[in-house]
């Protein structure tokens, strides 16, 4: 098994915390994060876990 497979098996397994909460708005729409100026809105879950993984 190479490490980069190790590394990514163990992300699946014991996912890292975000940063910010995914949050879902009233207009059912996501944002990170409780503040005003909190990234989003996006439309799916996924897409939203996905940008705050990138961007921890």
């Amino acid at each position: 098994m190479t490490a980069a497979k190790h590394e990514r098996d163990a992300e699946q397994d014991h996912p890292t915390p975000l940063a910010e909460p995914i949050i879902q708005r009233d207009d059912g729409l996501y944002q990170l994060g409780w503040h005003d100026d909190a990234a989003g809105p996006f439309e799916s879950r996924q897409f939203a876990e996905a940008v705050a993984r990138a961007h921890r």
